[in-house]
C-alpha cells in the first residue's frame, strides 16, 4: 500500500469533525474485516487526544448500524478501550478450522457452541495480559501462531500485519488482500470527502 495514499487519507481525517474522524479511522483500520477476508481486527481507542474512547461510547450503535460489523470489548480500562471488530462468517471459518479448533482445546476452550461462546473465553483470558490464540481470532495462520509461542524471541523472516516465521508466499498474499480492501476504503472515503 502507498505509504503517499496514507498520509493523504491521514491529513484529510485529521482535519475532520469527530464524529466523521472516528468513523474514518475505523474504517481504515478494520476495512479488510468489513470486506470479509480478514476475521476480526483489534483496535484500542485512547481517551487522550480526540478521546476516540469517548467518541465510540458516543456514536457506537449509529456506527454499528451503518456498517454492520460485530464486535465485542476485549477490555475497558480508564486510558482505553480495546475492542475486537469481527465478520461473523470468517471468524466462524477460523474458529472451526481443524487445526485451530484442536489448538484451542488445548489451552482451555471447552464451549464451541457459537463464535460468543469463544469470544467470551478470549475476553475473560485478555483482563491479564494479550493471550497469544488471538492470532487464531485474527486470521493469522495457525504454524504463524504456534512458532510465536514457542519463541517470541526468534527472529522472523518477514513482518507486515503478523511476524512470519514459516510460509512467506502465503503470507505476502494474504497482505496483498488486506492492503486492497484498505486502500479501496481510502479511495472511497477521499472521493466522498473530496469529490474527486
Amino acid at each position: 500500500m502507498s505509504r503517499n495514499l496514507v498520509t493523504k487519507y491521514m491529513n484529510v481525517i485529521n482535519a475532520m469533525e469527530n464524529k466523521k474522524y472516528l468513523y474514518s479511522l475505523l474504517l481504515y483500520l478494520i476495512a479488510p474485516t468489513l470486506d470479509g477476508v480478514k476475521p476480526s481486527t483489534i483496535v484500542t481507542l485512547s481517551t487522550s487526544g480526540k478521546n476516540l474512547d469517548l467518541l465510540w461510547s458516543k456514536y457506537k450503535k449509529e456506527f454499528l448500524d451503518i456498517y454492520k460489523i460485530n464486535y465485542i470489548e476485549l477490555k475497558k480500562t480508564d486510558k482505553c478501550t480495546t475492542i475486537l471488530y469481527y465478520h461473523k462468517e470468517a471468524l466462524n471459518k477460523v474458529l472451526y478450522n481443524k487445526y485451530n479448533l484442536e489448538f484451542l482445546k488445548e489451552i482451555g476452550y471447552r464451549d464451541f457452541s457459537n463464535e460468543e461462546s469463544f469470544l467470551f473465553k478470549l475476553k475473560s483470558r485478555f483482563k491479564d495480559t494479550c493471550p497469544h490464540e488471538i492470532g487464531i481470532f485474527l486470521g493469522i495462520p495457525i504454524e504463524e501462531v504456534k512458532s510465536f509461542i514457542e519463541d517470541p524471541k526468534r527472529e522472523c523472516i518477514y513482518c507486515g500485519y503478523w511476524k512470519v516465521y514459516n510460509n512467506i508466499q502465503k503470507a505476502k498474499k494474504q497482505f496483498t488482500t488486506y492492503d486492497i480492501s484498505r486502500t479501496n476504503m481510502i479511495l472511497e472515503v477521499l472521493e466522498k470527502e473530496l469529490n474527486v
